[in-house]
């Protein structure tokens, strides 16, 4: 529920959370609740935001979101 929530709130309030332009231009990132964070990018003059990856338990978003060619899915494992 709380992801469903956070990302609701994206369609209002893109500009919620940590911008990451070190990792990947226009990346955001924000906590959804203490053990999982999303990954969305903010095109704001095209107003288009795209989630592009939920991260669960710890996992290194920074180096899959770092690399050259993050891969959807990469951090739903568990």
């Amino acid at each position: 529920e709380k992801l469903r929530q956070k990302c609701h709130d994206l369609k209002t309030i893109p500009l919620i959370g940590q911008q990451r332009d070190d990792l990947r231009k226009n990346l955001r990132i924000v906590a959804i609740d203490k053990n999982a964070i999303a990954a969305f990018e903010v095109i704001e003059d095209k107003q288009i935001v795209t989630i592009l990856n939920i991260f669960y338990g710890g996992r290194d978003y920074e180096a899959i979101m770092g690399s050259e060619t993050p891969h959807i899915n990469d951090g739903l494992d568990r």
